[in-house]
Order: C-alpha cells, then sequence, then structure tokens
C-alpha cells in the first residue's frame, strides 16, 4: 500500500466533471484584507471527481457523495477563506442541485486536495444527501471558485502534517468503507483540532475511488505527537488490492 500526504490532481472516478475560477465580488474571507492587495482567484486544477455510494430509502435509492478537486493559489499571501461551491449532474446531465458556498484555507503558493463531502440540509440553497440527491446517481460535478482579498491571517501548509500506519478496511458495516491510521503535526508549538480529508487511489496512478471527511477525534495536537483517527469513506464497498491513501489535515486559519 503507498501512503502520501500531499494534494495531487483528482482523476476522474465514474467521469470527469468540470469546473470554472469564476471572478465575481471579492470576498474578505477572515480577517482584515491586507493594505493594497488585490483580488485573487485560486486555480482549479484538472477535473473534480464524484464519488458516491447508494443507500436503501423505503420507496426510493438515495446516494451519500462526496466532490473531489484540487486547488492552487497563485498568490504569495495566504487565502484564509478561498471561497468556492459546486453543482452535482446525473449521467444525462442533468442537474441535481448546487451546494451552498464553502470557504477552505489556502497557504501563499499551494496546491492542495479538497474534498467535500458535507452536504448539510440545514444551510439555505445546500444540497442534502438524504433528499435531493436520491433516485439518480451523481455522477459529475463543476466546481466554481470565487475571487478572495488576502488577509493578514496566517495559514499553516498542509506539508506541516504526516500520515501513517494508514489501513482501509471495508468489513465494517457500515457505508462505505474506514480509513485508519496516526496524523502528526510537525510545527513548533501545538495546534488545535484539525479537519481531516481522506482520498483513496486504486494505485499509485489510478483514479480515485473513494474519499471520506471528518474532524480529528482528539482536540490538541502537541508537536510530533501521532493522533490516531478513523474516516469513513465512500465509493467502494470492497478495498483496491493496491491502494494509496492521501490524507489532508487543515486547520482553520485561527489556527
Amino acid at each position: 500500500m503507498k501512503i502520501r500526504v500531499l494534494a495531487a490532481a483528482a482523476t476522474a472516478l465514474l467521469s470527469a466533471g468540470c469546473g470554472d475560477s469564476t471572478n465575481q465580488q471579492p470576498d474578505d474571507g477572515i480577517g482584515q484584507p491586507v493594505a493594497n492587495a488585490s483580488p485573487v482567484t485560486p486555480l482549479l486544477v484538472g477535473e473534480p471527481t464524484v464519488v458516491s455510494l447508494p443507500y436503501g430509502l423505503p420507496d426510493e435509492v438515495g446516494f451519500d457523495t462526496s466532490v473531489v478537486f484540487t486547488l492552487t493559489n497563485p498568490s504569495d499571501k495566504p487565502l484564509a477563506a478561498a471561497t468556492y461551491q459546486y453543482e452535482l449532474f446525473d449521467k444525462a446531465g442533468t442537474s441535481l442541485g448546487t451546494s451552498g458556498p464553502r470557504n477552505v484555507p489556502l497557504a501563499a503558493k499551494e496546491t492542495r486536495l479538497v474534498v467535500d463531502g458535507e452536504l448539510d440540509p440545514s444551510v439555505p440553497g445546500d444540497l442534502d444527501d438524504r433528499s435531493t440527491v436520491t433516485t439518480r446517481s451523481p455522477r459529475t460535478a463543476k466546481v466554481s471558485v470565487f475571487a478572495a482579498v488576502p488577509t493578514g491571517a496566517p495559514v499553516e501548509p498542509i506539508t506541516r502534517w504526516q500520515a501513517n500506519n494508514l489501513k482501509i478496511n471495508c468489513n465494517t458495516g457500515v457505508v462505505g468503507c474506514s480509513v485508519t491510521g496516526t496524523v502528526t503535526w510537525t510545527g513548533d508549538k501545538s495546534v488545535g483540532q484539525p479537519f481531516l480529508m481522506v482520498v483513496v487511489r486504486s494505485s499509485a496512478q489510478g483514479p480515485v475511488v473513494a474519499a471520506g471527511t471528518n474532524p480529528a477525534e482528539v482536540a490538541n495536537f502537541p508537536p510530533n505527537a501521532p493522533q490516531p483517527f478513523s474516516i469513513n469513506v465512500l465509493g467502494v464497498k470492497t478495498a483496491p488490492k493496491s491502494p494509496t491513501i492521501e490524507v489532508i489535515a487543515q486547520l482553520s486559519p485561527a489556527g
């Protein structure tokens, strides 16, 4: 099994999605805008991937769904809250709904994977993966990225995290499979609870076959102290023979 903790371009699982970078009104994000800073639009690298698994409902079939894509911050200043949203489509290209706005921190000149599986029906206009995404399987996604003004809020690079002892178990009795391992913060000072994103590929150069997200299980990460985690991933019911697992740990800009 290959283990990587990095951001790499996502490869389509079911079929390639489509994406764009949209210049709209700048979003100041978190903190105050940097003096004389111009709006920056993160770059969408490659095509987004949609992974999902069906589950039974009384009168229809629902689909637990995650969207995987790669963003690059072209600026030498961090973006505390780069904003994006996405629209899901079925095999025929019919829209299944649009997510609400999402924020993701990007360090200066950083390229990183983003996994979005938090479809929240409580957010106005957001997709509900247990009601909206039903009957028809999500196959592709269009990701829109919006301009933001860099702020003074620091953003820790994802390279300051390491993941080890990664395993995938598909005999958990729940929808999808479970990825377990340890995550280590390599910075100089303790930090709070990170948000974890996990991507499973069929092989080192293979397509994305599963993905999932969840906060870490502990609230405090001292430097160089491995902490265990377990995250349910969607997309496959059987583990690949030679999977590559990628883990992205993300702190809020406040750290």
